[in-house]
């Protein structure tokens, strides 16, 4: 008899991956065999950082861990990965180390300066040979961190929620076919992006508006004050959705705000903090720009091309700037005044944007 297959799927397991800083690989290596100080490291490591685990629904929350089980890496020569336990709500997270890349093979020592290369114009073929790493391995690499919420991991990482922003859309191309990066930023970081296939109120309005809705609910209603677009709107007033009207019909409106018309706008220049150009959004789309067109080929459809720029824009975040930069060796984040919990950058974002963790209201 023919087994009848289930109508519903079963819901889909929470990633609660945490990444620790253990320090070197040897010292790792040695508390993997003492449980105790195995835990209490976890722990102190995430009271230092100001995070919080991502506890099952109903549970108070809290640090009382013990261990529960382990695998072995076999991409990494066997190592041994280890599984901790909430003993309130029995919610598991993996515990992995700094240096470990999560399914995949390279570590972030390997990983680091191939992402570096990508950023600043290699392309996948010259990196593969120089690192004798198959392309479509780095290519995935690469592509994986277009999954991180752009939103939540600058929140975790201490930078000052965005009380006024830059929205624009770049055009770029996507297997011959036009499309649009709807882009929003603020400063040196990008706080939200998308490739859509239209520039009109339908596939815009969800990323600008949705941006602004997701800060506002996890900082508090109205954190976001205002926008400038396009360098001759100077200030917008948020509502529950992003949208305004012109106080004077006489005055153009944005092209890439077309769409919204239909609540009250102060266009005054009073607040001092407002931008007064949106040149930095300007300096982000031609960037992005340029990678696009260096890796079109790779775009089999609409959602690879979302994680490829998404990605673009999570590592432009965390990346240090050159040498020879007026901020010579540090990141976006770090110049927005945000908080990189290790030395390594890459190190940092895999901390940041684990699955496991939450972040805390600011104050």
């Amino acid at each position: 008899m023919a087994r009848i297959k289930p109508t519903q799927k079963p819901p889909q397991r929470l990633n609660r991956t945490l990444f620790i800083d253990f320090g070197s690989e040897e010292r790792y290596l040695s508390l993997l065999e003492q449980t105790t100080l195995f835990v209490a490291e976890v722990v102190s490591f995430l009271l230092a950082i100001g995070a919080e685990l991502l506890h099952k629904a109903g549970c108070p929350g809290g640090f009382a861990l013990t261990r529960q089980s382990c695998y072995q890496h076999r991409r990494l020569g066997g190592l041994t990965i280890w599984r901790v336990q909430c003993k309130r709500c029995m919610a598991v997270f993996t515990v992995l180390s700094r240096f470990v890349m999560r399914h995949r093979a390279l570590t972030v020592t390997q990983a680091e300066p191939a992402l570096i290369g990508l950023m600043g114009g290699a392309s996948f073929d010259t990196l593969s040979m120089m690192l004798s790493v198959p392309v479509m391995t780095l290519y995935r690499m690469f592509v994986s961190f277009g999954q991180v919420d752009l939103v939540g991991v600058l929140l975790i990482a201490s930078v000052p929620p965005p009380q006024f922003g830059v929205p624009d859309e770049k055009h770029t191309w996507r297997l011959g076919d036009r499309h649009y990066m709807p882009i929003s930023a603020i400063g040196p970081l990008f706080w939200a992006i998308d490739l859509v296939e239209s520039a009109s109120e339908k596939a815009l309005e969800p990323v600008y508006a949705g941006t602004v809705q997701r800060i506002d609910g996890i900082c508090g209603s109205r954190t976001v004050k205002g926008v400038t677009t396009d360098g001759f709107l100077p200030n917008v007033e948020f509502c529950a959705r992003l949208r305004h009207v012109l106080n004077s019909s006489s005055e153009p409106i944005p092209r890439g705000f077309r769409f919204a018309h239909r609540m009250r706008v102060q266009t005054s220049m009073n607040h001092p903090e407002l931008p007064r150009t949106s040149l930095w959004v300007d300096w982000l789309c031609n960037f992005l720009h340029r990678k696009l067109f260096m890796t079109r080929t790779f775009h089999r459809g609409l959602e690879s091309g979302r994680r490829l720029v998404k990605a673009y824009a999570v590592l432009h975040n965390f990346m240090p700037y050159g040498p020879r930069a007026r901020n010579s060796l540090a990141s976006p984040v770090e110049v927005a005044g945000g908080q990189l919990p290790a030395p390594s950058w890459l190190a940092s974002l895999q901390i940041l944007s684990a699955g496991g963790l939450t972040f805390r209201k600011p104050p």
